[in-house]
């Protein structure tokens, strides 16, 4: 006679911070654009319309959440061709930023002991008017003027409750941010010199309360980077890539100056079928991403660091062109052919 014991095992979770909860979310959309351009003008109108149905039911405590709302958003755009190097466009946008399920989900999300991460059921959707007006000169050139002016502005921010030693990360609606810029753009090449450059300026301002504190800020900040390509004899060229971003305040969030510096060598071989790239990214090991947050009674410092500073080798070799056609057959079918 044998006997056989069965030993059942059933492993359960840390069920402390459970929340069972479904999430239902409808989005019914309809647009409609007209546009029409002559040879010095052009404009473009547009409107779209949307409904958005939101249900959450938290069976864990009995609480209902429904949001509906429906939603009209006008777009438009003037284009001037002065000449043909010069042109100038004018354009408006009003653009919604819904909330999505990760941001509705009450569940905390740990990252270690200390920090875990929360999101808020009550968020509501961000609304922005956008308006800019772009100016390019002969395809090289363009320079840009904007203006964003939000309501509800969805923040993230982190604190920690009195008599805790846990950080929380998490999220509240702003009442008004706004954000003007003005931009350039430009790139050029000569016989042995090719550059690309960006650069922009930001006036930010917030306006709002968290933990019962008004953090009504404003703010300038600047970002530039420049590409210099160097196109060396005998099939070199040398890439030089530069970027800065400088601090800026975000109500009780301090986001420190962040810049970085590559450097590859790249060498074509018979006749420039066959590439190799030696690449150093972060040469400075200065892009990290860091931030202080303050308020009245507390004071905190975010430090992330990775390994950006990396050695890259890349190979490539072009064995020949391959050219894709798409055909009409004269019967009426269709047909994909590929040929050398």
């Amino acid at each position: 006679m044998e006997f056989i014991e069965y030993i059942y095992r059933f492993f359960v979770g840390d069920t402390t911070f459970n929340i069972n909860y479904n999430y239902k979310e409808r989005i019914l959309a309809a647009y409609t654009t007209l546009s029409r351009s002559w040879d010095k003008f052009g404009f473009s109108i547009g409107l779209r319309a949307e409904e958005t149905d939101v249900n959450i039911n938290f069976k864990s405590s009995n609480y209902f959440y429904k949001r509906n709302y429906i939603t009209l958003f006008p777009s438009g755009s003037l284009d001037f061709n002065l000449n043909k190097k010069n042109t100038l466009t004018l354009a408006y946008s009003y653009r919604l930023r819904r909330p999505h399920s990760s941001m509705l989900n009450p569940v905390r999300q740990f990252n270690d002991q200390l920090n875990y991460g929360v999101g808020n059921s009550e968020i509501r959707p961000q609304f922005t008017h956008h308006m800019n007006l772009d100016y390019i000169w002969s395809q090289a050139v363009t320079l840009s003027v904007g203006y964003d002016k939000t309501k509800d502005f969805t923040f993230y921010y982190q604190y920690t409750p009195d008599s805790s030693r846990v950080s929380i990360d998490t999220l509240a609606n702003l009442p008004k941010y706004d954000n003007g810029y003005i931009s350039l753009s430009a790139q050029h090449r000569i016989k042995w010199w090719g550059f690309q450059t960006y650069l922009v300026g930001m006036y930010q301002t917030f306006s709002g309360k968290l933990k019962d504190e008004d953090i009504n800020s404003e703010t300038y900040n600047y970002y530039v980077n420049m590409n210099n390509e160097f196109y060396l004899p005998k099939d070199f060229k040398i890439a030089v890539w530069a970027g800065l971003g400088s601090a800026f305040q975000h109500g009780p969030q301090t986001y420190h100056a962040r810049s970085a510096v590559h450097i590859s060598i790249d060498k074509a071989f018979f006749n420039k079928k066959l590439n190799i790239t030696l690449a150093l990214h972060d040469v400075l090991y200065k892009d990290y991403f860091s931030y202080t947050t303050t308020y009245s009674d507390q004071s905190a410092y975010w430090y992330d660091r990775m390994d950006t500073r990396r050695f890259r080798i890349r190979i490539s070799y072009r064995f020949g062109k391959m050219q894709i056609q798409q055909r009409l057959n004269t019967d009426g079918g269709g047909g994909i052919q590929a040929g050398k």
